[in-house]
């Protein structure tokens, strides 16, 4: 009877996986008794040694579950950060100076607090959580996400306490690369995430993570470029390309996170 078997849904997961390497089956109700015994083996194995993989290299109790939490919640407020340049570089363009004021705020006031959530990891972890092998890698991992948020809050104080005026003609490729530059930290958000659950999806994000931001890299030379073929006096051109240069390293840093997750996952392939 094929209704013996109870399996977990990432279990089926897992045989649906497996059995796609057979052209001759096309769901799992056509698995004949053994061979669904034979592959719910190799499911609950593969699942089992997936979770053991990465129990070894995390040794997750209540302490390093209870870090995790705070590391996602640093992450959540960078994320937060870079929504209210967004909406600063937004405002700027609508000419909004209610939402201008309010998004530099809002910069200002997430970053703040972002540093704040790392200082109170960074006080957690010294208490013992994780082997020290890992708690360095991920102390060093956290105050790099949290070079984002600096540099997002540099972006604004640039624009701000400089009293910037931002070409019409540039003001949406301006906006397309902070879009781009933000699309880059939320895949090294998800793979930092994927990091103590999926190493295979963490790897995956990595190189997404990379992928991005060479286009970034491609958008901001493009924009530096049209700087230049402008009719601007160079002291415009100059105040110009440092708010590109600095957008451009919202991208670079992520890249830069995605590098020391990187070295955390081959330390455990070694």
């Amino acid at each position: 009877s094929h209704s013996c078997i109870q399996l977990s849904a990432r279990e089926l997961y897992m045989i649906d996986r497996i059995r796609k390497s057979s052209s001759s089956i096309t769901t799992v109700s056509e698995l004949s008794g053994k061979k669904r015994k034979h592959l719910a083996g190799k499911a609950r194995y593969n699942c089992t040694a997936a979770s053991q993989e990465v129990n070894a290299l995390f040794f997750l109790g209540k302490k390093e579950l209870s870090i995790i939490e705070l590391f996602k919640e640093h992450l959540y407020l960078v994320d937060q950060t870079l929504e209210g340049l967004y909406k600063l570089l937004n405002a700027i363009r609508e000419g909004d100076q209610e939402t201008i004021l309010s998004a530099n705020d809002e910069v200002h006031e997430r970053e703040t607090r972002a540093d704040q959530k790392r200082r109170e990891l960074e006080t957690e972890m010294y208490r013992g959580a994780f082997l020290p092998n890992f708690r360095g890698d991920l102390l060093g991992l956290v105050e790099t996400f949290d070079k984002v948020a600096d540099s997002a809050e540099s972006v604004a104080d640039q624009i701000i306490l400089q009293k910037m005026t931002l070409p019409e003609m540039l003001i949406e490729e301006i906006i397309s690369l902070l879009r781009k530059a933000w699309e880059t930290f939320g895949a090294v958000r998800r793979s930092a995430e994927m990091m103590f659950e999926d190493l295979e999806q963490a790897t995956e994000l990595v190189k997404e993570t990379e992928r991005l931001e060479h286009s970034a890299d491609d958008d901001e030379r493009a924009l530096i470029r049209k700087v230049f073929d402008m009719e601007l006096s160079l002291a415009e051109k100059l105040q110009l390309r440092e708010l590109i240069l600095t957008i451009g390293s919202l991208a670079d840093v992520s890249e830069d996170c995605s590098d020391r997750i990187e070295i955390v996952i081959l330390k455990r392939r070694v």
